[in-house]
């Protein structure tokens, strides 16, 4: 019997190639794998410009830009743009009569579609909690009325939604906990992304014959952006034929509440001409840098999935992350790379010179690393999952 196709709406906070970090990245990969399913999807993002309606690669995107009323927002932060979204849902439910409406947890965006006394199944996906950024931010110390709100806002539509999907089996515990989630049933259903033809030996360096590190993603201390910069000169002064290469918006948690390429050319400026800060690039950019590269580093505190080390596997990188969220659930510890404790330098130093100092060890972990995004991480397996969930969802009629 064939499968009903459905028309879904998808909600990212950004959609490619604008900026949209993981969670637009996700969408992204999602919007393709469900299109390619033979489904009708749409995706509502904001802007970074102005409002805009496109057709890419099949997928309706609708943007819309975000006007700012900073008095209500310090108050009751995300609330203005959650009832904002929810009105343009409702608009465009009129004309296409959604199956299925997916919110991520990210500020609680689905809160207001919530409310409605009459509305489309929603299921909403459990990226990292606001509250677990903030604990890492602050050290656990105090934080203000308006991140209060926005915390509470992720949990009330998490409670609130008909279906709860989370990446990973840690993440999934650590909510169910810290929302009180009880009896709630949570789906686990891994990231994917669409896979790349499969790269040829990387072991060997390109370019200008150094060994390249890359690092991708926003340079705070969540991503472990101190860790990585407190380890470079220690590495740089056993070998010097690497060069690290970061991207990501650089924001300023480095120490005296520098941004990070200002901390480290300040700090340790005989090694500046070794590294580099790119800030944000184009899909297109750094999919070359992925494939340019020999190491793949970034050492999170905290990550729900890691979809980062996804994507530097599916070119056949090392990675090396940390012990920590659901970052042991995507890299498998000595097989496609190393795993160490979070903040610690001493450990990341070793990791990387092991690494360095061992070409066989890179190509192995790089292989390994590739057949094992094939296993579990393409698109077309989170694709064919997440279809499973929506079909579940219309058949049971959950929504009202």
């Amino acid at each position: 019997m064939n499968k009903a196709k459905l028309k879904i709406c998808l909600v990212a906070p950004g959609y490619p190639p604008q900026d949209g970090g993981g969670i637009g990245t996700y969408s992204y990969n999602l919007a393709l794998g469900l299109t390619k399913l033979g489904h009708r999807v749409y995706v509502v993002s904001q802007s970074d410009k102005e409002d805009a309606a496109e057709n890419l690669n099949g997928v309706e995107v609708r943007r819309f830009k975000y006007r700012h009323v900073p008095k209500l927002e310090k108050l009751f932060p995300g609330l203005r743009w959650s009832f904002f979204i929810a009105n343009q849902i409702e608009e465009l439910d009129k004309k296409v009569h959604f199956d299925v409406i997916e919110f991520p947890n990210w500020e609680g965006v689905g809160f207001a579609y919530l409310l409605k006394k009459k509305r489309r199944p929603v299921v909403t996906r459990m990226h990292t909690p606001y509250f677990e950024t903030l604990n890492i931010d602050t050290n656990n110390g105090r934080i203000n009325l308006g991140d209060r709100f926005i915390c509470w806002l992720e949990k009330k539509a998490c409670h609130m939604s008909d279906q709860l999907v989370s990446s990973t089996l840690s993440h999934r515990d650590m909510m169910i906990t810290s929302y009180f989630l009880g009896n709630k049933e949570v789906n686990i259903i891994p990231l994917g992304i669409q896979l790349v033809p499969r790269p040829d030996d990387r072991s060997k360096s390109k370019g200008n014959g150094k060994i390249k590190v890359l690092y991708v993603s926003r340079l705070e201390k969540r991503k472990g952006a101190i860790t990585l910069v407190g380890a470079i000169p220690h590495v740089l002064q056993k070998f010097q034929n690497v060069e690290f290469t970061f991207i990501g918006k650089d924001r300023p948690h480095a120490p005296g509440g520098l941004t990070f390429e200002n901390y480290f050319s300040t700090a340790h400026n005989q090694f500046k001409d070794k590294v580099k800060f790119l800030g944000f690039v184009s899909n297109e950019e750094l999919s070359n840098y992925y494939r340019a590269c020999d190491i793949f580093v970034v050492p999170s505190v905290y990550e729900s999935f890691g979809l980062i080390y996804v994507e530097a596997m599916m070119h056949g990188k090392p990675v090396i992350g940390c012990k920590a969220g659901g970052i042991p659930e995507v890299v498998n510890n000595g097989k496609t790379g190393i795993l160490i404790e979070p903040y610690n330098v001493n450990q990341l130093v070793d990791g990387l010179l092991r690494l360095l100092n061992d070409p066989q060890m890179r190509q192995d972990m790089g292989q390994n690393a590739r057949r094992l995004c094939e296993e579990k991480f393409s698109f077309d397996r989170m694709a064919s999952n997440t279809e499973h969930l929506y079909q579940k969802m219309k058949v049971s009629g959950n929504g009202r």
